[in-house]
């Protein structure tokens, strides 16, 4: 195992100064701490998240399916089918799910899509980044 400095070093050789100045310490108290949230989640007395999945770009007229899912982490590559004749493209979702914190403290939720989303809490629009976003992520506290 080598640092990156000395991987630097290394390929440059000995005729090359390399100068070095420290910007900053990833090791210090402000990474975030990921936990597991997952018994938090619940919809109509199941774990998890109520997911409808629409034929359209914009959540319009009644999904096309609909179902529990345990979790939302999804990849889907462009045409993959995503359930039934929905496919990975042209398509829109909406995950809806009741949240109960275990303890009091605050929370960061991370959201991150490649053509758009919006995030309510308590039926309210906290973020609304409908558009294609290129991966972007927004963070909420």
């Amino acid at each position: 195992m080598t640092t990156v400095l000395n991987g630097i070093k290394e390929k440059l050789g000995n005729n090359t100064e390399v100068v070095y100045e420290q910007a900053i310490n990833f090791t210090n108290d402000t990474l975030l701490v990921y936990q597991n949230l997952k018994n938090q989640y619940h919809y109509e007395g199941k774990a998890g998240f109520k997911a409808e999945y629409f034929d359209n770009v914009d959540l319009s007229g009644n999904p096309a399916a609909a179902r529990i899912e345990p979790e939302i982490n999804n990849f889907w590559q462009e045409g993959e089918a995503v359930l039934k004749n929905i496919k990975a493209n042209h398509f829109s979702a909406r995950y809806t799910t009741n949240f109960t914190a275990d303890n009091d403290g605050s929370i960061t939720f991370e959201l991150s899509a490649d053509d758009g989303y919006r995030f309510l809490i308590d039926g309210k629009e906290v973020i609304n980044a409908w558009k294609k976003t290129d991966g972007e992520k927004k963070h909420f506290n």
